[in-house]
């Protein structure tokens, strides 16, 4: 199932692609910084696959376009990504009683 993963701060997501022979390759990366996420969202227009647990459903989301993620971005002729890839990631609210 899905795992809450507590994050704030300047945040470093990687991508890999593991290969036939078990190879593990990075297909791309990005930063972002948590206090610029200010995107609201309903849960149920998401699409997302669960989303058990949330709230008022609000959610934060942050789409990053292929043109701002490290190494798909010098993907100029399209060979390994759409042009119009984008990623796109979902949050939600931490509670207090959840924080360590």
């Amino acid at each position: 199932g899905n795992q809450s993963v507590p994050i704030c701060g300047d945040i470093k997501i990687e991508f890999f692609n593991k290969s036939k022979i078990n190879k593990k390759e990075k297909m791309f990366h990005f930063w972002f910084n948590t206090f610029f996420v200010t995107d609201r969202e309903n849960s149920h227009q998401n699409g997302a696959a669960s989303t058990a647990g949330i709230e008022n459903n609000e959610l934060l989301s942050l789409t990053l376009p292929k043109v701002e993620l490290d190494r798909a971005n010098k993907d100029k002729s399209h060979k390994l990504f759409s042009p119009n890839f984008k990623v796109k990631i979902y949050f939600s609210a931490m509670h207090d009683t959840n924080v360590l």
